[in-house]
């Protein structure tokens, strides 16, 4: 039921009598008053919307008829007509469905039949006056007594008048003064106040009802459930469930049973025993008691001992189950993790070599030394091996460190020697040569080259084995005659042996001769000379050849004509660029092939410093040697070797590949090429095999 208090009070009206007449002006109380029950009914109320319907008569609302009989002159006056029907007069109260259809009764300002399907249109009633307000903002409509209702001040005392302040709603009828207070205050639909109005006892300015409570059936309401959007009955929360099963006595269950949880953490919120218990069988660490263990022997050197400030800042002995796992797993690690460090057994080790010392320690430290200080001096060598060599097994060699050392420093016995600079190279092979008692050599070259001078000849050996890392990576110029290797086998692989002297040469003799991925390059200035690599047996004998993937390029190189016409320095327009290319074809240069790539890398690199104007014009004059009718044919002919470096020239980007052999080409039009003797095989008992090798000279 509602909870708003009305008060009804009668109008102070004045006649309009004579104003000098003092008696004019009383009203006999049987012409303004009369005897009627007044009632005032709350129609309906919206509370989201805080729209608020009122309807008010002077008969009690009882003037009501059908409406298919309906009598005369019922549907004149100034009144307000509602049309209700039983479904609405059953539908009081609050409800709490979603737009239920016929809700409330119809008021229309008319006595018009409704013509809507779902609207009421069985029964019509009269009422004096209704009224439609927003509590929340004061907006308002509405009739009394056929006069439209109007927003005033309390003073202004016109009928219709209606003022909402402090929510307090006070409306001026057509009699009547009615005061309802709105504020925080609850209504119900069908809730009403009745006030008796008696001519013989009230009298105008009288107040008929006072702060009264609004009458009407007490509604109560037990809610059932819930119908969702898909028409299934929502979930209710555990206390729903037990209030509506209230199983008997000798049926309730631990589920049955409602549970207040003080203790968040143990329980978890359970809301029935059930659900407690059930929540005590997943209880959280940090809810069991652990108390710290006396760990006995181990007792000051345990991990309790490494973690204890962690473990019981408070040193009562006493922390929980989580407290525990949670410093085990967040602060455990090999600085908190006790180890004892082994005394070891006699004789170098590795704790000794590292400085750690034996007895109680942690594994941080431990690994620290192994981790970051562990190096080759720190591993004892193992000299118990029979294989191992003589040199290592003396007293100074006690770790890997020392026995490096020693093997760095040997040039033989199966070692391969890594050579460091030229300098060095030249070093090994002479000692070697000058050795009675070194039989083998292998030396590895990284990449670089290496000047090799006048050595003496390398014999009676039995393995001499020289390795680089890839042909145009390593490079051995031998300014020398003869680089002569006699021994049981002869290993060259992956370099380049280049001979700066006309004549130089690499005499082989092996019983096994093998080369593999190496390139051999001399040029001559005339022929006729020793053959730039010969292969011979031992003592007469034979040899067996391995020869694979190499390349032989033995050339004669000779002036035939003037380079003038190509790279003079008229044609270049450039005396320093013009001077290096006509230097390609001196004789000391022909008769030299390091000295000759020297010389044709700098001009390679003073034509690719031109600025791009002078290769243009360079261009155009070589367009011009090349192109006219009417030169000789050998002339023509030439066309093919500069036109390269005409198509260079051109380019916006000159790459070093492209512009040495197009250089080369054009030296070709006046340094003539003949074969000369790349490789000899002494005699008919050389053999083996000779394969995927590219030989530019004679066989």
């Amino acid at each position: 039921i509602g909870t708003a208090p009305l008060t009804l009070k009668l109008r102070l009206i004045a006649s309009g009598g004579d104003t000098c007449d003092p008696c004019a002006s009383q009203i006999k109380v049987d012409e303004r008053l009369g005897n009627y029950l007044f009632r005032v009914e709350v129609h309906d109320y919206e509370p989201a919307s805080q729209w608020l319907t009122l309807k008010w008569s002077r008969d009690n609302g009882a003037e009501a008829c059908a409406v298919a009989a309906m009598p005369a002159g019922f549907n004149q006056g100034d009144w307000v007509w509602e049309y209700f029907d039983n479904d609405t007069e059953r539908l009081l109260g609050n409800h709490f469905a979603a737009n239920p259809l016929k809700l409330r009764g119809l008021i229309k300002e008319t006595c018009a039949t409704p013509s809507g399907a779902n609207e009421p249109k069985t029964y019509v009633r009269q009422w004096d006056g209704t009224i439609r307000i927003k509590l929340d903002s004061g907006a308002l409509s509405g009739r009394d007594r056929g006069v439209a209702l109007f927003a005033g001040a309390v003073g202004n005392q016109a009928q219709g008048r209606a003022n909402f302040t402090g929510g307090v709603l006070k409306i001026n009828l057509e009699h009547l003064e009615l005061e309802l207070s709105c504020g925080g205050k609850r209504f119900v639909p069908g809730d009403y106040w009745l006030a008796e109005v008696r001519e013989a006892v009230d009298a105008s300015g009288d107040t008929v009802l006072s702060a009264a409570l609004p009458r009407g059936a007490r509604h109560h309401y037990l809610f059932l459930g819930e119908l969702g959007v898909d028409k299934r009955l929502v979930a209710q929360n555990d206390a729903f469930k037990r209030r509506m099963n209230f199983p008997p006595l000798t049926d309730i269950l631990a589920a049955d049973v409602g549970f207040t949880d003080h203790c968040v953490g143990l329980y978890a919120g359970a809301k029935n025993v059930q659900q407690a218990l059930d929540n005590l069988c997943a209880i959280d660490a940090d809810y069991i008691a652990y108390p710290l263990p006396n760990c006995g022997a181990n007792e000051g050197k345990s991990i309790k001992d490494r973690l204890k400030a962690l473990l019981d800042p408070d040193g009562d002995g006493k922390l929980t189950v989580k407290a525990a796992l949670d410093n085990l797993l967040c602060q455990l690690n090999a600085a908190s993790l006790p180890y004892s460090v082994p005394a070891c057994a006699a004789g170098p080790s590795v704790r000794e070599l590292l400085g750690l010392a034996a007895g109680d320690n942690n594994v941080a430290p431990v690994l620290d030394k192994l981790l970051c200080e562990f190096k080759a001096n720190d591993l004892p060598l193992d000299k118990s091996d029979a294989a191992l060599c003589g040199d290592l097994k003396v007293p100074a060699v006690v770790t890997v460190q020392d026995a490096l050392k020693i093997l760095c420093g040997k040039s033989g016995g199966g070692c391969a020697v890594v050579a460091t600079s030229p300098e060095h190279l030249g070093q090994l092979l002479l000692e070697f040569a000058n050795s009675s008692s070194a039989k083998d050599l292998w030396i590895c070259l990284k990449a670089g080259g290496y000047p090799l001078p006048v050595l003496p000849a390398i014999a009676n050996k039995r393995s001499l084995r020289i390795s680089g890392e890839g042909p145009e990576s390593v490079s051995i110029a031998f300014s020398g005659d003869t680089l002569a290797f006699a021994a049981d086998e002869v290993i060259l692989e992956n370099l380049s042996l280049t001979f700066g002297n006309s004549a130089g040469r690499l005499a082989i003799t092996a019983d096994t001769a093998r080369a593999h991925g190496c390139h051999f390059s001399r040029t001559s200035n005339s022929a006729g000379g020793p053959a730039m690599l010969t292969v011979a047996g031992a003592g007469n004998g034979a040899c067996r050849m391995n020869w694979r993937d190499n390349v032989l390029y033995a050339q004669v190189k000779s002036t035939s004509g003037n380079g003038n016409l190509w790279a003079g320095s008229g044609v270049v327009g450039d005396a320093k660029v013009s001077k290096a290319v006509l230097a390609l074809s001196k004789e000391e240069l022909l008769a030299d092939k390091i000295a000759y790539d020297a010389a044709l890398n700098q001009a390679v690199t003073e034509i690719m410093a031109m600025t791009p104007d002078k290769r243009l014009a360079w261009k155009a004059n070589l367009d011009q040697v090349v192109t006219p009718i009417g030169r000789a044919a050998a002339v023509r002919v030439a066309k093919a070797g500069s036109e390269n470096l005409s198509l260079s020239l051109a380019q916006a980007s000159m790459s070093y590949s492209e512009t040495l052999a197009a250089v080369e080409g054009l030296v070709a039009q006046w340094v003539s090429y003949s074969p000369d003797c790349a490789l000899r095989l002494v005699n008919q008992k050389v053999g083996g095999v000779i394969e995927g090798c590219q030989v530019d000279g004679w066989v």
